[in-house]
This record gives C-alpha cells, structure tokens and sequence, in this order.
C-alpha cells in the first residue's frame, strides 16, 4: 500500500473545512475521527478539537486563531504556529479540504 501525502501551501487567508467524509465523534474534550478512505483513525486533545468544530464552517487561519484567542490564553505567533502545524497535518491525512 501506498500513501501520498498532500502538501499544501497554507497561508493565513487560504479557505478550510472540514473534509465531509471524515466520521468524527466528540469523547469528553477530545474528538475522535475516521477517515473509510484511508482505513485510519485519528485523535484530537481539547484545542484540536475546538479547531476542528471550527472548521465545520469555512475558515482561514485567520479566522481560526481569533476564535481560539477568545477562548485560550495564547498569544499570536504562538497561535498562527500552532494552527498552522495542526491544520498541514489534517491537509495531509486529507481530513481537512482546502480551497
């Protein structure tokens, strides 16, 4: 079996959802997902799982991180880094649709 994985180039005003495919179920503050496709599964902790509920609706990481600024005490850079980092790799296992 192969695995190709996706590069995208991510910048804060690229448009992402959630991949409709992906079967995802929340468990306490994590959310737990399954992509049939690929005949894997994947966890999130309780921030990955607030981006992912985000991302049931279009957004930018723009938008993301000021949804997540409200909730966590984090600041920017810390933020854009950290989303930037989750969302390539729900782009690369093809979770999250970009465009």
């Amino acid at each position: 079996m192969t695995t190709t994985i996706r590069t995208t180039l991510l910048t804060p005003t690229v448009r992402l959802q959630q991949n409709p495919d992906i079967l995802a179920a929340p468990m306490g503050e994590e959310t737990v997902m399954m992509s049939m496709s690929r005949n894997n599964y994947y966890g999130l902790d309780e921030v990955g799982s607030r981006v992912w509920a985000l991302l049931a609706q279009p957004q930018t990481l723009t938008d993301l991180c000021t949804a997540l600024q409200q909730e966590f005490a984090v600041d920017d850079e810390t933020c854009q880094r950290e989303v930037t980092t989750l969302v390539q790799a729900l782009v690369a296992a093809d979770l999250v649709n970009v465009g």
